[in-house]
């Protein structure tokens, strides 16, 4: 089936082409399919749903893979391009002139820490239905890397407590059948029997993760959910950092990268390796924070310095 992202691509690339060679426009193509990649990776149906910051997420995430400067550009200028158009047919507010096409500083957006998603699992009220939809959805987010549109497409017969299996269907149709570790299935009970039936199901409702009225819960819905807890930790979250998080920590823990993949539904190990480079500049941080070579160098520093200037220091 085809996407409303992909049927606006398609509208935008035959509105342009009598503007075009036809080797630009296979150029301009070619952009706008990695765009795709990256729009059904976070989540992002619409064109309507272009800010500036996705355009500076698509950005760096295009520098995570080898590819020369020049199709990095491409790819940009072909996502202003769709922008343009959209924002002249009045499907979007923003029309994408004003994002500078100046390296983002960060490559790789660092996900939460071990600590930090602790403590973000802590929030929810497990005495409200509510609560517990939000602990399962949190919890379904980082133990299993879920897309965001993953989660809201399950269904009750896609969790099986009995085997301890969760049956999930990803980006074109692929099938993969996930394992559900005590912590999550134990978030699933307290959901199913006491926070689903308190959100008033109707009896042919068979949506897992239903919203406040009983219903499916929407894409929206979630995302709202994640950036909801986040703010209270002054965090702005994402689904997809849950899923970057959850694939980084279990890099960090030693799980070898093929069984990540297959976890996370990546069609391409490329896409999976983008989590060794996070581990990778963590690694050389604590390197750096902890060699007694740096500390030796960082006391012949501090000797260095005006005595004054280390009085305040040590006060300080």
């Amino acid at each position: 089936m085809v996407s409303e992202l992909q049927e606006q691509i398609e509208r935008c690339l035959d509105a342009v082409k009598s503007r075009y060679a036809v080797a630009t426009l296979r150029t301009y193509r070619a952009g706008l399919a990695r765009f795709q990649c990256y729009a059904s990776e976070v989540g992002i149906e619409s064109v309507g749903e272009l800010t500036d910051q996705v355009l500076l997420d698509f950005h760096s995430w295009l520098l995570n893979f080898q590819l020369s400067e020049s199709t990095v550009g491409l790819a940009v200028r072909s996502v202003k391009l769709f922008l343009k158009w959209a924002h002249c047919v009045g499907l979007c507010l923003w029309d994408g002139s004003s994002y500078s096409m100046k390296d983002p500083k960060t490559r790789i957006p660092e996900p939460p820490t071990v600590e930090v998603m602790q403590r973000l699992l802590e929030l929810p009220n497990q005495r409200t239905p509510e609560g517990l939809r939000d602990l399962f959805c949190l919890e379904l987010l980082y133990n299993l890397g879920l897309r965001r549109n993953e989660a809201v497409s399950l269904d009750l017969k896609d969790l099986d407590l009995t085997e301890e299996t969760l049956f999930v269907v990803g980006k074109n149709s692929d099938e993969r059948l996930l394992p559900v570790n005590p912590v999550l299935k134990q978030a699933a009970r307290d959901y199913l029997f006491n926070g689903r039936p308190r959100l008033l199901p109707a009896p042919e409702e068979r949506a897992l993760l239903l919203n406040n009225e009983g219903t499916r819960l929407p894409p929206e819905a979630l995302h709202y959910i994640v950036a909801k807890y986040g703010a209270l930790l002054d965090l702005k979250l994402s689904t997809h950092q849950l899923r970057h998080a959850c694939a980084t920590h279990l890099v960090q823990a030693g799980m070898k990268l093929t069984d990540v993949q297959r976890l996370l539904g990546h069609s391409n190990l490329d896409s999976t390796k983008r989590y060794t480079q996070i581990s990778q500049r963590e690694m050389e941080r604590e390197f750096h924070r902890c060699t007694p070579r740096d500390l030796a160098s960082q006391r012949v520093e501090d000797k260095h310095q005006p005595k004054k200037t280390r009085r305040l220091q040590d006060r300080d």
